[in-house]
Formats: C-alpha cells, sequence, structure tokens
C-alpha cells in the first residue's frame, strides 16, 4: 500500500488536480446550502395575498407566531400580511415564556392589529411592555383594546400614554381588578383622565364589581367637553348621582348609557339631562341586539314582512337619534324594587320617556321583606300605582317583562294596557292574573308571545288561550314556551296544546326545556295531528325535550305546510328514524347537539 503522506505530496504538487478538488468542494456546499435556502424560503415566492389566506387558515393564534421563527425570510414576509394579525390574544393562562415571547414579536406585526386582548396576565412586567410599545405609537391601526381580569401596571401614567398614543383607538374593554397601584397606594381608577387622554374613544365599558368598597372611578371636574364617546357601560361597585351627572354634561354625544349598582335616585338625573340618549340600561342585563337578532332570524323563518318592517324601524331608532327634546330614549332596561329605594323615582322618567320607548327590559320586585325579615314592600305600593298612571307607552314594540306576584296586577297588567301597539310581549318570573288576560287579547297587533317563566297559573293561561283561539282578526304568529326550574316548579303546555291549530295565523311554535310532565308525547303527537291541514304554520322548534323519539319526528314531518323544523339537545331520537321522517320531505331541518 503506498504511503498517504506521498499522495497527499504529490496532489500538491499537481497544482491543476489540487485547486479542481477545491472548486468540486466548494460547489457541493453552495449546492447544498442553496437547497437548503429553497426548501425553507420558497415562501418568498408565493404572492402576499395567498400568504395570508395559509396563515388564516392556521386557526390558533400560537402556530401564526411561531412561523415567524422559521427563518428571517419567512418572518419579513409573514410579517407584511395584514389580516392574520387583524386580532391578537394574549393569554395569561399559557407558560409565561411563551408569552414573553410572543410579546417581544409583537413590534413585527403591531402596526397591522386592529384588536388587542389581554386576557388573565397577571406578570406586571408583560403588561407594561405592551403598554410601553403603545405609548410609541406603534399600534397604529389599533381600534379595540380589551383588558380582562389583568395586572395592574406599577403607574397609571404608563397606562395612559399608551392610550394616548394609540390614535385610532375607538373602544376600550376593561373587566375587573384593574386598579392601579403606585407608591404601595391603591390609586383611584380615574375616567375622566382615560377619557381626556382617548380623545377618539367612541365605546368605553368598565367593570368593577369586585373592587372593593375602598376604590371608586372617579369622574372629576376636569373632565372636558367630549364629543366622540356614544357608548358608556359602568358596573361598578358604587357611583354617585354628581358623577353621573358630570358625564351627561361633558359627554355631548353620549347615545347609549348602560348603569349597574346605582341607586334610584340617579334616575332623577338621567330624568333630566338625559334628553339625547337613545338607548338606557339601568342594573340588569338588557340588550337590544337581542332583539334585532332574534326578529332578523324569525325573519329568515317565517319570511314575515310585517316583522321585516319592525326589523328596519328597530334598526334606525338605533341608528337615528330622535331630535324632539324629552323624547329620544327608544330603548330601555330597567330594575326596579322596593328594597333599593322608591319606585316613585321612575314616575318622572315614565311621565317624560315612555311615549317614545320601543324596546323595553322590566325587571320588577316588590321585595315585602329584606334582609331582616321586616315588611317594606306596603309603603311602595303608592310609588308602583304612580308608575302605572304614568305609562304611556304608545310606540312600545317589543316588551320583556318580569315582575313578581304582587305587582302582575298592581303594575304589569296597566303597563301593557298602556302599549297599543305592541308587536312582541315575553313573560318572566309570574304569569298570574285574569287581568292579563283580557289586556293581551285586546293587543291588536301582537305578532309574537313568550312565556320563559317559572311560575304560571294554569287557570290564567289556558283561559288565555281559550281566548286568543276564538279571537277575530287575531295577528299572532308566534309562540314560545320555555320553563325555569329554578323553584321547582314547572309550566305545563299539556292543555294550551289544543288551543294552538285554532289560532289561523299562527306560524311558528316553541318548546324549550320542558321536561317530564310539562310536555307530553300524547299530546304533541295530537298537535301534530291536528296542525296537518294548518294554513299558516311554516316552523317548529324543538330544544332540549324529553318526550321526543323517532315517532314524534315522523308525525313533524307529516304536517302539510311545514318548511322548517330545528331539533336541539334531543336525546330520544336516532339517526335512523331521521332519516326515515325527512329523507322524502322539502323541510328544511337543522339539527343540533342530537343522536347521542
Amino acid at each position: 500500500m503506498s504511503d498517504p503522506k506521498e499522495n497527499q505530496h504529490s496532489i500538491k504538487d499537481n497544482h491543476q488536480t489540487f485547486t479542481m478538488v477545491q472548486e468540486l468542494a466548494c460547489r457541493s456546499r453552495f449546492e447544498e446550502h442553496s437547497h437548503n435556502q429553497n426548501r425553507f424560503d420558497i415562501i418568498a415566492h408565493i404572492p402576499l395575498e395567498i400568504v395570508s389566506l395559509i396563515i388564516l387558515a392556521i386557526d390558533s393564534v400560537s402556530d401564526r407566531f411561531n412561523l415567524l421563527d422559521v427563518s428571517k425570510t419567512w418572518r419579513n414576509v409573514i410579517s407584511e400580511c395584514s389580516s392574520p394579525w387583524n386580532e391578537i390574544t394574549i393569554n395569561g393562562s399559557l407558560v409565561a415564556r411563551r408569552n414573553k415571547w410572543r410579546i417581544s414579536l409583537l413590534p413585527l406585526i403591531n402596526q397591522h392589529i386592529i384588536k388587542l386582548n389581554l386576557f388573565k396576565i397577571k406578570d406586571n412586567s408583560l403588561c407594561e411592555s405592551i403598554y410601553s410599545q403603545m405609548a410609541q405609537g406603534e399600534f397604529k391601526k389599533l381600534e379595540k383594546l380589551s383588558i380582562r381580569e389583568c395586572s395592574t401596571p406599577s403607574d397609571p401614567t404608563i397606562f395612559y400614554n399608551a392610550l394616548s398614543a394609540t390614535t385610532a383607538l375607538k373602544h376600550l374593554d376593561i373587566k375587573r381588578d384593574f386598579d392601579f397601584m403606585h407608591n404601595n397606594v391603591q390609586e383611584r381608577i380615574n375616567i375622566s383622565t382615560i377619557l381626556d387622554h382617548c380623545s377618539t374613544l367612541e365605546t368605553l365599558s368598565f367593570s368593577g364589581l369586585s373592587v372593593p368598597a375602598t376604590v371608586d372611578v372617579i369622574i372629576n371636574d376636569t373632565l372636558s367637553t367630549n364629543d366622540s364617546l356614544t357608548t358608556l357601560e359602568l358596573f361598578l361597585y358604587k357611583i354617585s348621582s354628581y358623577q353621573i351627572e358630570h358625564l351627561l354634561c361633558k359627554c355631548t354625544k353620549l347615545r347609549r348609557l348602560t348603569l349597574s349598582g346605582v341607586t334610584h335616585s340617579t334616575m332623577g338625573v338621567i330624568t333630566r339631562l338625559g334628553t339625547n340618549l337613545e338607548f338606557l340600561n339601568f342594573n340588569t342585563t338588557f340588550n337590544p341586539k337581542i332583539y334585532d337578532d332574534d326578529i332578523n332570524n324569525n325573519i329568515q323563518r317565517n319570511e314575515t314582512q310585517s316583522l321585516l318592517t319592525e326589523l328596519v324601524d328597530l334598526s334606525s331608532a338605533l341608528s337615528c337619534t330622535n331630535t324632539r327634546k324629552g323624547r329620544s330614549i327608544r330603548h330601555v332596561g330597567l330594575s326596579i324594587s322596593s328594597g333599593e329605594g322608591d319606585p316613585i323615582d321612575f314616575t318622572s322618567f315614565f311621565l317624560k320617556y315612555s311615549p317614545s320607548i320601543r324596546s323595553m327590559y322590566l325587571d320588577m320586585w316588590s321585595k315585602k321583606n329584606d334582609e331582616f325579615g321586616e315588611s317594606v314592600g306596603d309603603e311602595f305600593d303608592v310609588g308602583w300605582r304612580s308608575l302605572a298612571n304614568a305609562s304611556r307607552f304608545s310606540d312600545l314594540r317589543s316588551l320583556y317583562i318580569a315582575p313578581d306576584e304582587a305587582l302582575c296586577s298592581m303594575l304589569a297588567a296597566p303597563l301593557i294596557q298602556s302599549a297599543p301597539n305592541l308587536r312582541w310581549l315575553t313573560f318572566s318570573e309570574y304569569f298570574v292574573g285574569q287581568e292579563f288576560v283580557s289586556v293581551i287579547v285586546h293587543l291588536d297587533h301582537l305578532q309574537r308571545l313568550e312565556f320563559n317563566a317559572y311560575y304560571i297559573s294554569d287557570i290564567d293561561i289556558q283561559a288565555l288561550f281559550r281566548a286568543l283561539a276564538t279571537k277575530q282578526d287575531s295577528t299572532l304568529e308566534e309562540v314560545s314556551f320555555r320553563t325555569v326550574d329554578e323553584a321547582g316548579t314547572y309550566l305545563s303546555v299539556n292543555d294550551i296544546l289544543p288551543f294552538l291549530p285554532h289560532i289561523s295565523t299562527l306560524r311558528q311554535i316553541t318548546f324549550t326545556c320542558l321536561l317530564g310532565e310539562a310536555l307530553g308525547k300524547r299530546s304533541l303527537l295530537q298537535l301534530c295531528k291536528d296542525l296537518r291541514s294548518h294554513l299558516n304554520i311554516r316552523s317548529i322548534r324543538l330544544e332540549e325535550l324529553d318526550c321526543i323519539d323517532d315517532e314524534v319526528l315522523h308525525h313533524l314531518a307529516r304536517i302539510k305546510n311545514i318548511e322548517h323544523v330545528h331539533l336541539e339537545y334531543l336525546e330520544g331520537i336516532t339517526r335512523t328514524g331521521f332519516t326515515d321522517a325527512f329523507e322524502n320531505t322539502s323541510i328544511q331541518v337543522s339539527v343540533e347537539d342530537c343522536f347521542y
């Protein structure tokens, strides 16, 4: 065997051969490097529009962030895509190092972020890092900032400066436990400062129900006139009438006001200064969009032209300001209780605004006994009756009413009687008293009637539907029954069902959460048989019922004019029975969470 040293020496001596070997080695390394680059950075040759669609197909925001760390080319290309980064959520429940890494990448994409959600971030430094980036003006497109249960900045000026620099911000949502610690002293949250620092803000929602009594929300005299804020939601531990008055005076464009944690005395301020408001929510969960959405769904199911007109009316009421002084409030949610003050505080409000109100959520509780067992209700009877006398709801279209038993006849019935143009009526809590029967039957425009209650008098509701079944020129198109088993009682509809086929204008029937004896299979089968010749019935919705099986589906499918059936949370039906019932029909069937 030859000596390796001799071979090496001979190669070096042959300069041409040595140079060729070096060139081949360099070419091999270059080709391998080029292959790797083409393999990883082929994204550089794809149009941004296609890249954006690919990234949008990735549901996990975490996986989208991972794409920024593949290579420098990937980072440059992906960071230029806009739509995948329009909404970003930083969730504090994730591993801390992952959040730090994600926040460190925000400068690459913050120019695209329109909505930023901060959720349960307990690390103070992480929050301050985000606010610092905002303060530098890097979030140029940010329109909505949502802060939920996050750590508080060590200095409130960091947060305020972030708001000042975010010139496109329109919606700010702060929920719970967001108070400032400065020099080891818990500072009050200054809404005046927030509004002054963010002049473009249109919606401010603040929830501080868990804030201790020592912490207040300051709305002080330093608040400048604000002509951009249109929606204000305050869910607070406490807020004074003076602060509400100051807000109404300074926020000249305010149209939607939601207050929780306020006393009845605040109504005096709202009555006097709320002439520009269109929507008022007072200690309730009322949202007028519920009515709009449901009416819209109803139109899709029934194609009812009259309800289409109502939707247009409601939408225009939300978007347009009524210029008539003192008659601008169109949508109201009120919680009135004898235990929280005298109901007479609302009398002036009803006198002034009831003629213009179009939709209302009214929760009323006479509260006969306080927390010490002392009677407190009787002395307020004058206040309740004054509300009934003050009601002139000539423009009211939608009413959700939740009275206790004592107020059914004292206030609820007279209030409904004062609303001759009512289209949509929903009962919650109690339905007791013959007064209701006469009042409802004489509503000449009623189209939708709902019962969402845990105590309803069988005698009264049977009398009501007996009268509706024989009413000439009926306008009723929908009925809905739902039980709430909070008090161990049920709404039984078995004795009501025979009257429904005799309501000639009826187009939709809904049964929800009627369990056990509340709705029997035999009664439902008979209803299906009676509806076969009904001329106008188009839709039936069955939700959370234990009496539904394949036999019921078979009878549903045989209703002549039925067009839509909705089935939800029904454990008694099978796929085979479902297919056999509807396979050869033109009925549109929507199914959710069935076939267990």
